[in-house]
């Protein structure tokens, strides 16, 4: 014999499990950064773009939780970082260094000591897992 509260509890786990998923898949958490180019706004929020290299079209990922200002941007083991950030929580500067989240939340790493438009930044994976900036 079939037992229906049996049933009606595997129902119920199952639906669960899909709504959480599906959240999970329209959060700005699940959203991944695409391979290859991308380019940062210089905006009081800034907005993370998608560049494609053959047409040069920009397409938005996400808004950040900050501004932006001629702004470098680097990966560094799968993180994305950027300079001339500010107004984030955590920003001690309108000149900070931070990393970015696939949510569009800048975690404060540093500062620029007051230098500004660091609109250059490299890293190198290969060479030990460090940054070399370049300023202007």
């Amino acid at each position: 014999m079939i037992n229906k509260n049996r049933i009606i509890a595997c129902f119920f786990t199952f639906l669960v499990t899909i709504l959480i998923s599906l959240s999970f898949s329209f959060s700005g958490n699940a959203q991944p950064f695409p391979d290859g180019l991308v380019g940062l706004s210089s905006e009081d929020l800034g907005v993370l773009y998608s560049i494609d290299a053959t047409t040069g079209t920009a397409t938005p990922i996400v808004t950040l939780n900050g501004g932006a200002s001629l702004t470098g941007l680097s990966y560094l083991q799968g993180t994305l970082y950027g300079t001339d950030l500010f107004d984030f929580p955590g920003s001690m500067s309108d000149e900070d260094i931070g990393s970015i989240a696939r949510s569009g939340t800048i975690t404060f790493l540093g500062d620029q000591n007051g230098s500004f438009n660091w609109h250059g930044l490299a890293s190198d994976d290969c060479g030990g897992g460090r940054f070399i900036h370049a300023r202007s």
